[in-house]
């Protein structure tokens, strides 16, 4: 589970393109590694959300990429596009993929750690539980 999203390819915006597993973690503003943030944020009962690109799971190791990705505490993945197999498996670990297709997703980020930045995800989440229901 520590080796998920630890791909050295990896650019999180929320790190300013730092590369690597890292991300902030919104509470404290602190820059820590994915995994660090998501014990913290399943600890405090946070549920995840990840915004991504063109191919989400591409090159990923299939099964044990979806299973780390619900392990993490991740609900949701929105993308542009998702590798097929890999879309399956995150439906069969229940982590709802949602694809914005014919929209070039630019999404811009206030870097700090904020409480509007931290209601933006809930308003989101919200967003996907009534999209469950």
């Amino acid at each position: 589970m520590r080796g998920t999203f630890a791909n050295i390819n990896l650019k999180n915006r929320l790190v300013n393109g730092k590369e690597g597993g890292w991300t902030r973690y919104f509470p404290t503003g602190e820059e820590m590694t994915i995994y660090e943030a998501a014990m913290l944020y399943q600890k405090d009962g946070t549920p995840l959300l990840i915004i991504a690109g063109k191919e989400y799971g591409t090159g990923s190791s299939r099964d044990w990429a979806a299973k780390g990705t619900y392990l993490l505490g991740v609900k949701a993945v929105i993308a542009e596009s998702f590798e097929r197999i890999h879309r399956s498996n995150l439906i069969g670990m229940g982590v709802l993929p949602c694809s914005l297709r014919k929209v070039r997703m630019q999404i811009h980020w206030d870097l700090k750690a904020t409480s509007s930045s931290i209601s933006w995800v809930s308003v989101i989440w919200s967003l996907l539980e009534n999209y469950r229901s």
